[in-house]
């Protein structure tokens, strides 16, 4: 058997045959290739995020003001956008005191009265050695503002020397200011129109707002003038009539309303289990249309003038019989903790 071998002949430099792709048919050109991501891309990306961070940093900490007028500008431009923490930054010693200098106060008073056309004119004659004034005109809540700034160098840059007022509450009740409690008689307040009023919710004032046009300004609130609000009237008068009707039922000579009798006539023991309180022919109680007004001087007392006449009929130890009567005349009623007023009934015997 003859063996015949097959031999395939590989032209010189002609490379084998591989799998993968075919090449291209004559006259295309062959696909380019996509290039990775190289170094020119994460310098761009850092650049936009040094950016972002730049951007950040300026929201953080605001620029240092280079002139006077600088922090006087950027200080009210920062009330106007209600960012007390900025506004606060361009103080020389911001206030110990910051009840009322935060954002939440600052937005509800620019929200209602916003401060708009600021103009800050040129400063003559300042120095870093010394204190100097910038002024400055807006507009607040539409009312025209002209406005001195003390101005001084402090810590690498211009600063104010008042940031705040100082505001003297007078007032013969407690207050608050943008719903929020006054903690003294004197609070520090950014320039704006604040609303006010009493925190005892029983009543009410015919002042309900007050403005702090600039910092360097003295503001001295006029005492304002309060009166019982209808809810606080009608709320005493329930009040009232109800205690009224509890101290009728007590057994005993001298109630805990304030009116009755110290002792018996000669000094007899009463026999309290037959003691009884009750309103004279023809009298009732009253007490829920009484005519309360606030008592002079008084922060939280009302009165009210009334005539309810009340018999008492009582029996000694040694059942003698003793009968009286007497005329309640003036209700008191001190509320300074309107959710539990203390109610006085006072009266005079017939004789």
């Amino acid at each position: 058997m003859t063996t015949t071998t097959t031999r395939r002949r590989f032209r010189c430099g002609a490379k084998p045959l591989t799998r993968g792709r075919r090449p291209p048919p004559p006259g295309k050109k062959p696909p380019v290739p996509v290039v990775p991501p190289g170094p020119w891309w994460l310098i761009r990306g850092t650049a936009a995020v040094a950016m972002a961070l730049a951007v950040a940093m300026s929201w953080l900490h605001p620029r240092a003001a280079a002139t006077p007028e600088d922090s006087v500008v950027r200080y009210l431009q920062a009330l106007a956008r209600a960012d007390a923490a900025t506004a606060l930054s361009y103080a020389v010693e911001p206030p110990a005191d910051r009840t009322f200098l935060n954002d939440d106060v600052l937005s509800a008073t620019q929200a209602r009265n916003p401060l708009t056309d600021i103009v800050v004119q040129p400063a003559a004659g300042c120095s870093k050695r010394a204190t100097c004034q910038v002024v400055a005109t807006f507009s607040l809540g539409g009312q025209s503002v002209r406005a001195p700034f003390s101005v001084t160098y402090s810590g690498g840059q211009y600063r104010l020397v008042d940031v705040a007022s100082r505001v003297d509450l007078i007032a013969p009740a407690r207050l608050t200011i943008e719903d929020r409690p006054v903690p003294g008689s004197t609070v520090a307040l950014f320039p704006g129109v604040y609303r006010f009023g009493p925190a005892n919710p029983l009543l009410t004032t015919d002042t309900t707002s007050f403005a702090v046009p600039y910092p360097d300004d003295t503001v001295a609130v006029a005492a304002p003038s309060f009166t019982l609000s209808p809810t606080g009237t009608s709320r005493l008068q329930a009040i009232s009539a109800d205690t009224l009707d509890q101290c009728l039922g007590e057994r005993a000579l001298f109630t805990s309303c304030g009116f009755g009798w110290g002792r018996l006539s000669g000094g007899a023991t009463p026999d309290l289990n037959r003691l009884r309180w009750k309103f004279h022919a023809g009298a009732a109680n009253t007490l829920r249309q009484a005519p309360f007004a606030l008592a002079p001087g008084a922060a939280a007392t009302a009165t009210a003038l009334v005539s309810i006449v009340l018999d008492i009929d009582v029996y000694d130890t040694a059942g003698v019989h003793y009968v009286d009567s007497m005329t309640l005349n003036l209700v008191s009623v001190d509320f300074d903790d309107p959710q539990a007023p203390a109610v006085t009934i006072e009266g005079v015997a017939w004789r």
